[in-house]
This record gives C-alpha cells, sequence and structure tokens, in this order.
C-alpha cells in the first residue's frame, strides 16, 4: 500500500512541479516521511473508504492529498518548534523549505479538488474544517499560554486529532458513509493517546526535542509543574534560568519524572483514550474484519 501512496504523490509532484530540483527534493522528502510513519494518514483513509465499501480508484488520490499536507504540515511543524531531527528538510535552506512547503500545501487541494466524488461541498467543508482547526492548535501550541492538562488535551484535539480525522473522515466521504459521527469521535481519542505518546517519548529525547529548551508545556510536564512536590523541572521552567542549567541533569530529571508519577499517570491517560477508542469502534457498523483492522492504529 505505502508503494501504491508514493507512486501517486510522485505522479502528482511531476505533474505540477516546474523544478527537477524541486521535484527531487520533494520526493527525497517523501520517501522519508514513509521511511518514519510508513504514510499512517494515507492508509487510514484507504481503510475507512475500504471499510464503508468503497469503489472508486481514487481513495488514492484522497491519501495522497492527505499525505502531501500531512508532510508540508510537518516541515513547518519542525521549524515552528525549532526541533533537531535527521530529517533532509532541516538540511536545506531555510527559505527553500518554505518555498517547497507552500507548494506542497496548494498541491494538497489541488489533488484532492481533482478527485470524483458525489459531494464535493462535504469533502471541502471537512478539509478545510480539519485544516484550520489544525492551524488553531498549532497557534495555541506555539503561544505555549497552557495553564492545566485540559487546556493542553483541547490543543491536542486541534493540533494532533484532526489529521486523524481528517484522513479518516475523508475516507469514508468518499465511500458515503452515514457514520461520520462515530468516525469523529474516535478519530478524537486515536489522535489525543497518539500525541501523549509522543510527549513520553519527547522527555528522553529533549536532545532532538525543543519542548524543555525552550519551557514547552506538554502532558508530563504540566503534571510536573501542578503537583505539590518540588523537582528540578518546575525550578526551571519557574525561573529565568538557561537550559544549559538544567541539561547536564537529564537522567536526574528524568528519573524524578518518573518516582513523582508523571510518565505513569501519562501511560494510564494514554490507555483510558485507547480504551474509550476500541469501545466506539465497536459501535460501527461494519464487519468484525475490518474492526479488528482499524483497532491495530490505536
Amino acid at each position: 500500500m505505502d508503494g501504491l501512496i508514493q507512486e501517486r504523490i510522485e505522479e502528482q509532484i511531476r505533474n505540477s512541479f516546474r523544478n527537477d530540483e524541486m521535484e527531487s527534493l520533494a520526493i527525497n522528502y517523501f520517501a522519508y516521511q514513509s521511511s518514519t510513519r510508513e504514510f499512517l494518514f494515507g492508509k487510514l483513509a484507504i481503510l475507512h473508504y475500504e471499510m464503508f465499501n468503497g469503489v472508486s480508484k481514487d481513495i488514492l488520490s484522497v491519501a495522497a492529498s492527505i499525505e502531501i499536507f500531512a508532510l508540508a504540515a510537518d516541515i513547518l511543524d519542525d521549524i515552528q518548534d525549532q526541533d533537531v531531527s535527521d530529517a533532509p528538510w532541516q538540511r536545506t535552506e531555510k527559505s527553500f523549505v518554505l518555498s517547497l512547503a507552500s507548494g506542497l500545501l496548494l498541491l494538497s487541494k489541488k489533488v484532492l479538488d481533482d478527485v470524483n466524488s458525489d459531494d464535493h461541498s462535504l469533502l471541502n467543508d471537512i478539509f478545510y474544517s480539519m485544516i484550520f482547526q489544525s492551524m488553531t492548535g498549532q497557534y495555541l501550541d506555539l503561544k505555549n499560554q497552557i495553564n492545566n492538562e485540559t487546556d493542553y488535551v483541547n490543543i491536542v484535539r486541534k493540533k494532533s486529532s484532526s489529521f486523524v480525522t481528517l484522513a479518516c473522515s475523508l475516507g469514508a466521504i468518499l465511500a458515503n458513509s452515514s457514520q461520520l459521527s462515530l468516525v469523529n469521535q474516535y478519530t478524537e481519542k486515536i489522535g489525543v493517546a497518539s500525541q501523549l505518546k509522543n510527549d513520553v517519548q519527547d522527555i528522553y529525547a529533549w536532545d532532538k526535542k525543543s519542548d524543555i529548551p525552550a519551557k514547552k508545556k506538554t502532558f508530563p510536564i504540566i503534571y510536573m509543574l501542578t503537583i505539590k512536590e518540588a523537582s528540578l523541572l518546575k525550578n526551571y521552567y519557574s525561573s529565568n534560568h538557561p537550559f544549559e542549567t538544567i541539561s547536564a541533569k537529564k537522567q536526574e530529571v528524568i528519573e524524578e519524572m518518573e518516582q513523582l508519577g508523571a510518565m505513569k499517570y501519562t501511560k494510564a491517560v494514554i490507555e483510558l483514550n485507547k480504551i474509550e477508542a476500541l469501545d466506539l469502534i465497536n459501535q460501527l457498523d461494519v464487519s468484525q474484519y475490518y474492526k479488528d483492522r482499524l483497532k491495530k492504529f490505536v
């Protein structure tokens, strides 16, 4: 499936971009993206299309559209968050990367516009609704004015869950499904669980992520800031001290977070969202075969 999505993406890039270097960069970026998360959003779109008995070949274009937009969003997110990674766009002049990301955003919508659908109006409504919701979530995340876990989860629903919802909803709409409300409910849970899992992983890799250097508030960090116990992390976040004052104490900070329950609590919330998502999936009016396939993404 990855190969088919990749082929459709490359076909769209070659048909739309008018520069060999831009084409090469974009295709290289997608090859990297595929190796890191295997076109998750495209696969979800296709699964929902098949699950609701879709029969058109245009679902590959929908999958390509979502993955093109997701790559552009990932590139912009890395630039805005100033994360350090081995992604190829981190090794390209930023002005070129921004230009390419802008082109990918436009290409994503062009690919979706060319899809043969009985209800293009609904496709557009979902596309724009989820995209603007994601942009709002990213903006609020960058502002970092988060006071509690409820604030944070609401931002995650906008920033992260919206991509999962977009992928699954577009697949369902193209198949003329009548179960969109249920799809929206479990995709929100899946998105929250996925982001909180990333939050935990990022604590152990703060040399590559900007969260702690920039004093960003993620779910386990919010836990540490709101409990009554003192900690290195709480002292760092409440002061004007630069990152260098805590960077050498990474292992000690992680041990404090583990001992004081930040990781355990975050993982419990992850599991709760997974359980709720699975319960909602079980309510779908589809065969058990598709329910089981969908549960593998939870």
